[in-house]
């Protein structure tokens, strides 16, 4: 572990609205893989859904390559993460779109972009009075850095931080409960780093990770930071404590894939600690893997497996776990890289792992979700074919 100091950088951000109005939901249309569910929810405007339904769905600015990669929920509002005013040619700005969870309509944005080269947002994670955005900004001569941005839940900029070297941005972002940020990132050299970051372009500390990739960081009600990927052909979690020391890891190897590693993780309001990842088998066909690590040691509580149902091809992206432990994961089939050729699937497991509802969007890819305090489910990525391609977010009834 190392102190170090994060270079500085100027940036140019905007604040815009996004185009398009929500689009409301009294019927579903989205298709169920695993057969029609008999719950039923009622959303705020008195309708009765039933479970997967969607509620509303938006989709983000004019039509190029733009994409929402991450959401998060707090106190009635939504936040994505994202890449926007980006083309097939080049890349766009780092973008953070806030929505009214009711309806959808929109409640501000901001984007952030470097004249050298392009920026992204990859992750967002909130507070209960802070949202922060973590991404990737660009600088000259094709390189990159991982930056952050904090604002409050009304869209006012408070800080911001550009950590040294990190070539791919950063891929994960929390709160510690005194509002500091920690920061998973990669260099082009490979290396892993969590930081903490503690003010306006100031890191506290650096640990550099072992795994050949670290792609999600969550946080505890304690402050220690949860961080998970792939050593190998393992999926790997590990615990650090608020100074930066290590508290345990583990790996986990699936019995019948060849290889696995984590996409996401979650943490829920008891810190039940569950992700999410691809296991994949000898022929490249890959299925869908959750697991709980035990909060104290980090030893697996359970490894469940399932297969999705659709294609070859099934990657999960995201896991969440709302207020009253609902686990929601989702992911999509295929090669996904073009969305008219791919299908995103939503599911559900339940306290042990088993699978309770999958259901499938077509000409979707969902890169992240999120679960209210009522259960409903939000999920962010892409939209349509990929020479017209939009963000997108949907909100999902339990």
């Amino acid at each position: 572990m190392t102190a170090d100091s994060a270079a500085s950088t100027s940036t140019t951000a905007t604040s815009s609205g996004s185009s398009g109005d929500a689009t409301e939901s009294t019927g579903s249309s989205s298709t169920d893989s695993t057969g029609s569910s008999s719950d039923e929810s009622t959303g705020t405007t008195g309708v009765v859904y039933e479970t997967g339904e969607i509620v509303w769905e938006r989709e983000f600015d004019t039509p190029n390559q733009d994409e929402a990669i991450d959401v998060a929920w707090i106190s009635g509002s939504v936040f994505a993460s994202g890449e926007s005013d980006s083309t097939s040619t080049s890349d766009g700005a780092m973008a953070l779109w806030a929505l009214d969870a009711a309806n959808g309509r929109d409640l501000w944005s901001d984007a952030a972009s470097s004249p050298d080269n392009g920026s992204s947002g990859r992750s967002v994670a909130v507070s209960p009075t802070e949202v922060v955005v973590g991404g990737r900004l660009g600088f000259a001569t094709g390189n990159s850095r991982a930056h952050a941005r904090v604002y409050t839940l009304e869209g006012m900029l408070q800080w911001t931080v550009t950590t040294p070297v990190d070539f791919n941005g950063a891929r994960g972002v929390g709160f510690h409960p005194t509002g500091d940020v920690y920061i998973v990132a990669r260099s082009g050299a490979g290396t892993n780093r969590l930081r903490r970051t503690t003010a306006p372009d100031t890191v506290s500390w650096t640990e550099v990770l072992d795994p050949a990739t670290v792609v999600d960081v969550a946080v505890d009600g304690s402050g220690n930071a949860v961080v998970a990927g792939g050593s190998g052909p393992q999926a790997w979690v590990a615990k650090y404590d608020p100074s930066g020391g290590e508290l345990w890891s583990q790996t986990w190897a699936s019995s019948s894939g060849v290889t696995t590693f984590v996409t996401a993780i979650a943490i829920g309001e008891d810190d039940t600690i569950r992700t999410t990842g691809p296991v994949v088998g000898d022929s490249f066909d890959w299925d869908i893997a959750v697991h709980e690590w035990a909060t104290d040691t980090g030893a697996l509580v359970f490894g469940e497996e399932h297969d999705i149902g659709e294609g070859t091809f099934e990657e999960p992206r995201a896991i969440a776990i709302g207020a009253t432990g609902r686990t929601v994961v989702c992911g999509w089939h295929d090669e996904g890289i073009d969305p008219s050729a791919a299908t995103t699937w939503v599911a559900e497991v339940d306290e042990a792992g088993a699978l309770t509802w999958a259901q499938s969007m077509s000409t979707r890819v969902c890169n992240g979700v999120a679960v209210d305090d009522d259960d409903f489910a939000y999920v962010a990525g892409i939209s349509g074919p990929n020479v017209d391609q939009r963000a997108w977010v949907a909100k999902l009834a339990p």
